[in-house]
């Protein structure tokens, strides 16, 4: 009985989980890993953005942060800050005045 060897070169089965992406397929874990990666130095530089905001405005008191992060982060709210925390009863120089107490 003679050996038989396939001389076709064994290419292993393209696999549909794969992402491809300019003529490449990416492994799914790996593009995963870097978009956590991606996400995470975006929140870095989130917080960086939102904390020099509130050394300029000397949002110091936990309610004023509150309120400013619920805008910046959670609201669909575009007329303008005070406009917002008016809807939520109160006027700017009240929120000013929140600021600066601790």
């Amino acid at each position: 009985m003679a050996n038989k060897k396939s001389t076709a070169a064994t290419k292993p089965a393209a696999n549909k989980n794969y992402i491809k992406r300019d003529g490449q397929e990416i492994h799914p874990e790996d593009e995963i890993f870097r978009v956590k990666t991606f996400v995470g130095e975006l929140e870095k530089v989130q917080n960086q953005y939102f904390e020099k905001l509130c050394g300029e405005l000397k949002a110091e008191s936990e309610l004023a942060r509150d309120l400013l992060f619920d805008y910046v982060y959670n609201s669909e709210h575009l007329d303008g800050f005070d406009d917002y925390i008016e809807k939520l009863g109160y006027t700017y120089e009240a929120w000013v005045a929140l600021s600066e107490k601790k």
